[in-house]
């Protein structure tokens, strides 16, 4: 018995609370930029891709999440899967426009399909 502080150490629980801080803040911070260009053979789209435009887009990953954000303002987050690979649909605030972000956060290879069917690839930054 003695003077012993209760033990914590059941479920998980660190008896010192740095130790549990520092253990959850272990996620590394992964940021780059990518440009997207038209890429028309993937394009079910035709015609009417040939005005569409999407520049460059932001990605911030930590841990399983994935943050994007492209020049026009758009924003959304999507989880990342444990094998890298990314599948989200998000809305753009330029155009109002659905959009779907396929893709692998190893390989930093995405396509963005919009809802008329023009697919954008990410080209490098």
């Amino acid at each position: 018995m003695g003077n012993n502080p209760p033990s914590t150490t059941a479920a998980g629980i660190s008896p010192n609370p740095a130790v549990a801080t520092a253990t959850s803040a272990t996620s590394a911070t992964t940021s780059w930029r990518s440009r997207f260009s038209l890429n028309l053979k993937k394009s079910e789209g035709g015609t009417a891709c040939r005005s569409t435009a999407l520049d460059y887009y932001d990605f911030v990953l930590t841990g399983d999440n994935l943050r994007m954000t492209s020049d026009a303002g758009t924003r959304t987050e999507a989880v990342v899967q444990p094998d890298g690979s990314v599948d989200h649909t998000f809305t753009s605030t330029m155009t109002g426009t659905q959009l779907h972000i396929t893709g692998n956060v190893r390989t930093k290879n995405f396509l963005i399909t919009n809802v008329v069917g023009c697919t954008f690839e990410s080209v490098g930054q």
